[in-house]
């Protein structure tokens, strides 16, 4: 199972989960998730590189695109958060088992 990172807004200690590794998300949606993520630039990139590998090597290559994409969704958004002022707390499981030790 993959592990999951928290990352905390500095100003008003709002957290947010960051998964790992793949993210199937990605592959169903495509841009979309990008979008939704607030991550407008990185959505409108992988549409253009879609688009331009996808008329060269057709729907495959597209899809390739796009799997790609879904290895490097995780990547993008620490990168926005830790671009933002976020801080990384650290990984889900440390910080349940942290607040339940007395």
């Amino acid at each position: 199972m993959a592990k999951v990172k928290i990352y905390q807004d500095p100003t008003n200690k709002y957290q947010k989960k960051v998964g790992e590794g793949f993210n199937w998300w990605v592959v169903i949606f495509g841009p979309l998730w990008y979008f939704f993520n607030g991550m407008y630039l990185w959505g409108l990139g992988w549409v253009f590189f879609s688009c331009i590998i996808g008329n060269y090597a057709g729907l495959v290559g597209s899809m390739l695109v796009w799997g790609y994409a879904a290895t490097r969704a995780y990547r993008d958004q620490e990168r926005k958060y830790l671009a933002g002022g976020w801080k990384f707390v650290g990984y889900e499981d440390e910080i349940v088992q942290n607040n339940n030790v007395s």
